[in-house]
């Protein structure tokens, strides 16, 4: 699926996630194998799966795999605040993009609104925090601050996914068992719900609260089982290889109309595209705030 590195399942990129549990994740991959005798397959391909969609280059990247290298039908998940929200705008892009890959193997993606989230996910404020505290959120070898919040979208997104996947099963007779998203081998360095602990825990979840022992939910960048190890640099490669329209896809943690160019994932962007040797086409408004808008207004590059 992707490059494999020789090196131990629980080392993400070279580093030790501070997050990640090894003791948790055997343990859960040891109730998924007693259940079934193996941790994850990849479907085969023309089989049907969710990805949990984000409007962001990782997603898009993963959904122009399934569909071109896989060969799998994917029905999209997304969870916007709304209409309004800069994810929406660019998962429409997104959407307007796979249309025109393989013919058959891509489904309209199924929007849910959640104007709940905005209240409920805590806001960055660095003027409450402690000069200790924005030190040790420092990462000197990107030379980024870690945003204080709490991650925790991937594992309740992943079961509206599951639901979504029970409502095509039920209503639409699909065949359907795996939930797939696009999370990278590096992102559990920063991002707690987004390492391999958590990803098997929501699996084992699903099996639990379906008692299907059929269900999976992985990374189709980050499965040990499927020796799938891909780091965002890497992600971001083989995104560009593509030709989708990169200034489309949308990555800012403060949910504006254009990139803030600033926040912990728009730094992360910009170092990939760069890592990757391209020419970043995306609009931050930290670069030349007035130019940017006025491109972004006119439509112009």
């Amino acid at each position: 699926m992707g490059p494999m590195r020789k090196r131990h399942r629980y080392v993400q990129s070279g580093e030790t996630s501070p997050y990640e549990r090894a003791t948790l994740t055997l343990a859960l991959e040891s109730f998924i194998r007693a259940r079934r005798r193996y941790v994850f397959r990849l479907p085969k391909p023309g089989s049907s799966v969710v990805l949990l969609l984000s409007g962001g280059m990782d997603s898009a990247a993963a959904w122009h795999m399934l569909v071109t290298r896989f060969r799998l039908i994917v029905y999209p998940f997304s969870v916007v605040s709304g209409p309004l929200d800069p994810q929406y705008r660019a998962i429409g892009h997104i959407a307007a993009y796979m249309r025109k890959q393989r013919a058959g193997f891509s489904r309209e993606p199924k929007i849910l609104f959640v104007r709940a989230q905005q209240a409920l996910t805590p806001v960055f404020r660095p003027e409450v925090m402690s000069p200790s505290e924005l030190l040790g959120s420092f990462h000197p070898e990107h030379g980024l601050f870690e945003l204080p919040r709490f991650w925790g979208n991937t594992m309740m997104y992943a079961q509206w996914a599951y639901l979504y996947a029970q409502k095509l099963r039920v209503e639409e007779r699909i065949p359907i068992d795996t939930v797939l998203c696009g999370v990278t081998s590096d992102d559990g360095r920063f991002v707690p719900s987004q390492t391999l602990t958590n990803m098997r825990l929501i699996m084992a979840t699903m099996m639990q609260i379906s008692q299907e022992d059929s269900w999976q939910f992985g990374s189709v960048f980050y499965e040990p089982s499927v020796r799938a190890d891909m780091t965002k640099a890497e992600v971001t490669r083989y995104l560009l290889r593509t030709k989708m329209p990169m200034r489309h896809t949308y990555s800012c943690d403060r949910k504006g109309i254009l990139h803030c160019g600033t926040c912990l994932s728009c730094q992360s962007r910009k170092y990939c595209i760069q890592k990757a040797g391209r020419m970043d086409g995306t609009w931050y408004l930290d670069r030349n705030p007035v130019r940017t808008v006025a491109r972004f207004v006119f439509g112009r590059d």
